[in-house]
């Protein structure tokens, strides 16, 4: 059986495509700097409690301590789910939150440098010792 050249080539097209499609859709690796530089609040949280509104999950945090933001012992992060990303914040779980301002309060977005408590040592470290909230 012989394959046609113009089908061999539409094939190799196809497949690069779709390599390309799928590369574009990670995200490039985030720096402390330049996260940190971009937040418009950064804190540690235990999330207190979630809700689905249309394609957001709103995530509620008992904030713990923080080092960019308003400074509440309460903030709500919302974070915009797709068929790719979903939110994957656990009840009772801690979280250092790298957080953006967004058309309806602060987001987390997808390649952020959001992390649990447990695999943020580097950037607690990097952040020091931060406030404690009042309000």
């Amino acid at each position: 059986m012989k394959i046609k050249p113009i089908a061999a080539v539409a094939v190799v097209f196809a497949v690069l495509f779709m390599f390309r499609t799928v590369d574009a859709a990670r995200c490039a690796a985030t720096t402390f700097r330049g996260s940190y530089a971009s937040a418009n609040s950064v804190f540690v949280g235990k999330v207190a409690s979630e809700k689905v509104v249309g394609d957001a999950r709103l995530i509620e945090f008992s904030v713990e301590k923080y080092w960019k933001g308003p400074g509440t012992k309460r903030l709500t992060v919302s974070v915009y789910e797709t068929m790719r990303f979903q939110s994957w914040f656990g009840i009772g779980d801690r979280y250092l939150i790298y957080a953006t301002n967004g058309n309806d309060g602060l987001v987390v977005e997808r390649c952020s440098r959001t992390r649990t408590f447990e695999l943020a040592a580097d950037d607690l470290k990097k952040l020091g010792k931060g406030k404690t909230p009042r309000r």
